[in-house]
C-alpha cells in the first residue's frame, strides 16, 4: 500500500511540473472572464467493492462485499458535487449518502433465529480549491472563442470533511418450544467525526470535448480519522455545450478508531469501484 502512494504522490508531482498550452486568445478570454463565476452540479452514482472491518461496542466484524452484494442491500443513495469558482479561488461541496438494511434468517428444527441490520452512511465535505495553473475543471465548458483550453491545469484543494455511521443490530431467537417466550435483542451504534483534507485536482484536456481528471486528498492525521485517502481517475465526454459524461474509478480508505474495550468503535476498510456521472454548467 506505501508502494502505491508513494507512486501516486511521485504521478503527482511529475505532472505538475508540464505547463498549459494556452494560446493568446485563451489568455485574454480568461482574463475577461476572471470577474465573473462559473458554476457546475454533478449527480453521480459510484458502485463500489468493500473490504475491511468494523468494531461497534467492541465487537468487532469482518466484511468483504462485492459491488454487487453491497448494490443489493442499498435501500437509498444520494451522490452529488458541486462547484463555484471566480478567477483563481473555487468552493466545492460533495455529497454521499447511504442507507443500508438487510434480513437474515436461521432455522434449526422449529427454533430459528431473524438477524434485521440498519445502516446509515453520510459523507460531506465542503472545501475551496486555489488555481495554480491553466482554467478550473468547472470551467470546462466556458472556452474562449478559439474554442481550446489549457492542455493541462492544476489545482490545489482543501476543506472539512464530516462523516457520520450510524448502525443497528436488532436479533430475534425463536425457541421453537411451546411455552418458552421469544428472545429480542438490539445493538445500536452511532459515530461521527469532522477531519481536513488536503489535495490535488490535474484536468488532463485530451480534446475539445475529451478531458481526464485526476484527484487525490489525504484526510484526517489524527484529526477525525487516523488517516483517509481518496484517489479518483476518470474521463469526461461533452455531449452538448454544458452538459458532459464521465466514467471513472474511485479508491476511498477509511482507518478510524475510537474507545476502548465494551466502548469501542472502529472502521478500517477500502472501498474501491467505478463511478458514472453527468455534469451540467452553467
Amino acid at each position: 500500500m506505501k508502494v502505491v502512494r508513494i507512486f501516486l504522490i511521485a504521478a503527482l508531482i511529475g505532472l505538475a511540473g508540464f505547463p498549459p498550452v494556452v494560446t493568446a486568445e485563451e489568455t485574454e478570454a480568461a482574463r475577461s472572464k476572471a470577474g465573473s463565476w462559473i458554476f457546475s452540479v454533478t449527480p453521480y452514482f459510484w458502485i463500489s467493492y468493500i473490504d475491511g472491518i468494523a468494531v461497534v461496542q467492541g465487537r468487532e466484524v469482518d466484511f468483504d462485499m462485492s459491488a454487487g452484494d453491497l448494490f443489493k442491500l442499498v435501500d437509498f443513495g444520494l451522490m452529488a458535487h458541486g462547484e463555484a469558482w471566480r478567477g483563481k479561488l473555487g468552493l466545492t461541496t460533495d455529497v454521499m449518502y447511504f442507507n443500508l438494511g438487510n434480513e437474515v434468517g436461521l432455522r434449526y428444527g422449529t427454533a430459528g433465529v431473524d438477524v434485521e441490520t440498519d445502516s446509515n452512511l453520510l459523507f460531506w465535505e465542503f472545501g475551496g480549491g486555489y488555481l495554480l495553473r491553466g482554467m478550473p475543471y468547472a470551467g470546462k465548458f466556458d472556452r474562449s472563442p478559439s474554442g481550446g483550453t489549457p492542455l493541462l491545469s492544476l489545482e490545489g484543494l482543501f476543506g472539512v470533511r464530516y462523516v457520520r455511521m450510524d448502525a443497528s443490530l436488532e436479533f430475534t431467537a425463536d425457541p421453537g418450544v411451546e411455552g418458552r417466550e421469544k428472545i429480542v435483542g438490539k445493538k445500536e451504534g452511532t459515530q461521527s467525526w469532522y477531519e481536513p483534507y488536503f489535495g490535488v485536482r490535474i484536468p488532463i484536456r485530451a480534446t475539445e470535448k475529451l478531458s481526464f481528471p485526476i484527484r487525490g486528498d489525504i484526510a484526517g492525521f489524527g484529526v477525525g480519522s487516523e488517516l483517509t485517502w481518496n484517489v479518483i481517475v476518470g474521463a469526461d465526454y461533452e455531449v452538448h455545450r454544458h452538459v458532459a459524461l464521465g466514467l471513472g474509478c474511485r479508491v476511498l480508505d477509511i482507518d478510524y478508531e475510537e474507545g476502548d474495550g465494551a466502548e469501542k468503535f472502529a472502521f478500517d476498510a477500502m472501498m474501491v469501484g467505478p463511478a458514472f456521472a453527468a455534469t451540467f454548467g452553467f
